[in-house]
């Protein structure tokens, strides 16, 4: 090589040199606002469903509870009105406990600011919301078997052939963990899922 076309070649790569770090913050500023919009996407999701899940549950829980008060009014057998009575006392209950907690964590998640709140700090409000969420699925699991208990009971299954008794149990069992499994696998675990993968990658970004 000549040294004319050698001293060309060097110039060009020293015009190029300074333009790499900057094609390289552009380009992590860009995943960084890539990570950042997905996360934003996934809460704004979440908060909906939450949202969705706290009227819809509370409405038809509530709606549950007036029909059964007009029920229990009108029953004059003393054995039906204990058993309304305990089924009252349970949707109370469920109403209660269920809007208090579904409440907290639907302002939970919508208090969670992508743009104004730093990665650990977005990441630790996850993290929580996580350990809620496995929490509330334990909850869940707890109030459908004593409520199909409280159904088995107030329906005298109890009293039912033994294998009409399996038949009904494995219904609800089949029932319980389909609804549940739907509910939280493809409802809320799939946006979780999500921001927790775009929270890591912001992560593994900062500390580069």
């Amino acid at each position: 090589m000549e040294l004319d076309d050698l001293k060309k070649n060097w110039k060009t790569l020293n015009e190029q040199m300074p333009q790499r770090p900057i094609a390289d913050d552009a380009q992590v500023m860009a995943l960084i606002e890539r990570c950042k919009a997905g996360t934003g996407k996934s809460l704004h999701k979440l908060v909906g469903v939450q949202r969705l899940s706290l009227l819809l549950g509370g409405g038809v829980l509530l709606l549950w509870l007036i029909l059964g008060i007009l029920v229990y009014s009108h029953i004059t057998d003393a054995e039906l009105r204990v058993k309304m009575l305990a089924v009252l006392l349970f949707m109370g209950a469920t109403v209660v406990i269920g809007g208090w907690w579904d409440y907290k964590c639907y302002c939970w998640t919508r208090d969670t600011r992508v743009d104004e709140m730093s990665v650990s700090e977005v990441s630790r409000r996850m993290v929580t919301l996580r350990r809620w969420m496995r929490n509330e699925v334990w909850a869940m699991s707890v109030w459908a078997v004593l409520f199909n208990a409280l159904y088995f009971w107030m329906m005298g299954l109890h009293h039912a052939p033994a294998t009409l008794q399996a038949i009904v149990i494995g219904c609800f069992v089949i029932i319980d963990f389909s609804v549940i499994y739907f509910i939280y696998k493809k409802l809320i675990y799939k946006h979780l899922n999500n921001i927790k993968a775009n929270i890591e990658e912001l992560e593994d970004l900062c500390n580069e």
